[in-house]
C-alpha cells in the first residue's frame, strides 16, 4: 500500500555531471530541481538517505 512505501527506507543517489558540456544555467536548473525533491522527502539514516555524485571530464 501506500502508506507501506512510504515507511520504507530508500538509498537515493543522484549523479549530476558538471563538466563543461553543460552549461551554467542549466547546471543551476538541476540543482534547484535535485533540492526541491528532496525537500519533499523525509531524509535522515531511518528513512530516506540521499547523496549526490558530481562528475566532470577535465
Amino acid at each position: 500500500t501506500d502508506s507501506q512505501c512510504r515507511t520504507r527506507h530508500l538509498d537515493l543517489v543522484f549523479i549530476i555531471d558538471s563538466s563543461r558540456s553543460v552549461r551554467p544555467a542549466e547546471f543551476e536548473k538541476v540543482k534547484i530541481f535535485l533540492a526541491d525533491m528532496v525537500d519533499t522527502l523525509d531524509v535522515g539514516s531511518e528513512a530516506t538517505r540521499v547523496a549526490v555524485v558530481n562528475y566532470a571530464s577535465t
